[in-house]
This record gives C-alpha cells, structure tokens and sequence, in this order.
C-alpha cells in the first residue's frame, strides 16, 4: 500500500455573490508536509515492505511555490514518490495563469524543477490547448513524458458528474 496524508497552504470558498475567495496558511502546509515525511520515516518498507509512503501536496493551485519545492527536496531525500492533482480544472489552468506569468500547470512545473520520474498526476487535464479546446498540448503531454512523470485518470469522479469536466 502507498499511504500518504494530502496537505495545501490554500483552499478555496465561495462568497455570498457566487465570486471565489482563498484563505492561505502556509505554515499549516508546511506542517502539512512534516507530517507527512514523520509517517514516511516511521512506516516506509513496514510490515515486509507492505506499507510505503507518498508525499502529497493537495493540488496545483492550492500549494504554494516554496511548497512544492520543499516536496520535491523532500521525496529526492527520502527516496519516495509524489502525487498530486493536477490540471483537473478551467479553474485551476486559470488561477495558474493568472498567479504565474501565463503559464499553464504544466509549464509551472517545470519551471519549479518539480517533475521527475516519481512523479504521478491526478487528472493531467488542462493546458495550453489542443483542437481548439482548453485540453493539454502535445507540446505538454511531451514535457511530462520527457521527464517520466505518470499520469493517472479518474473516470469515476467525472462519470459522478454526468461526464461534466469541470
């Protein structure tokens, strides 16, 4: 089994005019974060190698720079996997944009250093664009195959939704 706890520094909620504010915490993220790596040390290769551990940063847009590299030097240390969802909105693709100079979830990524071949992504949705719809780029699904990241789908949360992407 590979357990993990999630952990963000942001989280969204919706006014009472239907617009979308944040609250931000990041040092509960980074707790977060410590939390997890304690229950890596703890249990990693326990039970004849049965339990394992993931660093989980929530997603995307609700973790913030300093966070995502915090992970990356934390599971390059500890020698384990990240997961985390990603590019699984309109939403998100925008509020990315928006905080980081145009660029799309992916792009951010990278610019991080945060892609690797421990990498796995949730979703892996949105980008740049390809066949005049909001999808990711060939150029994108190049990156993150560049650097090995896994992508995983979760066919079940958007058949609970009728087929909706949001």
């Amino acid at each position: 089994a590979y357990l993990s706890h999630h952990f963000r520094a942001g989280a969204q909620y919706i006014h009472t005019d239907g617009s979308i504010g944040w609250v931000w915490d990041e040092a509960k993220g980074f707790r977060g974060l410590e939390r997890n790596i304690a229950f890596i040390k703890k249990y990693q290769g326990s039970f004849d190698g049965k339990i394992n551990g993931l660093l989980f940063p929530y997603t995307c847009d609700q973790v913030t720079p300093e966070l995502l590299k915090a992970t990356r030097q934390a599971a390059t240390a500890l020698g384990v996997g990240i997961r985390m969802h990603f590019a699984q909105s309109q939403l998100e693709l925008k509020l990315i944009a928006e905080k980081h100079n145009g660029m799309t979830p992916t792009e951010y990524l990278e610019s991080l250093g945060f892609l690797g071949d421990d990498v796995m992504l949730t979703h892996a949705l949105y980008g740049r664009g390809f066949q005049g719809g909001p999808w990711m780029s060939n150029e994108e699904l190049a990156t993150l195959a560049r650097y090995g990241v896994t992508v995983t789908n979760c066919p079940w949360i958007y058949s609970m939704r009728g087929g909706y992407l949001m």
